[in-house]
């Protein structure tokens, strides 16, 4: 399998914009072993943004897995996965 990796300058560019959309959205963190679930508010643009953020996260080799789901007022993203994972992508949503 090939394995689809950012160049340095390009997981620069999205942990900088993972950190301006958490700035502006993020209500809570729920973490437990091989889950995150992450809650931001359902506001203006967010919805639009969040799933072209998690759209970039996505991998076929990847060890976990994005869901998004709308709630109300809220955008949820719900990773899965291998624990180890888990929390290196819980990373970019601080």
């Amino acid at each position: 399998m090939i394995t689809l990796a950012r160049s340095p300058e390009a997981q620069a560019a999205a942990a900088a914009e993972w950190m301006a959309f958490n700035d502006d959205y993020l209500i809570e963190r729920i973490a437990s072993t091989g889950r995150l679930e992450v809650i931001f508010a359902c506001v203006d643009d967010a919805v639009t943004r969040l799933q072209s953020l998690v759209s970039g996260e996505r991998s076929p080799d990847s060890r976990v897995l994005w869901t998004t789901e709308v709630q109300g007022h809220h955008l949820t993203v719900v990773i899965t996965g291998d624990a180890d994972a888990v929390v290196e992508a819980g990373r970019l949503l601080r």
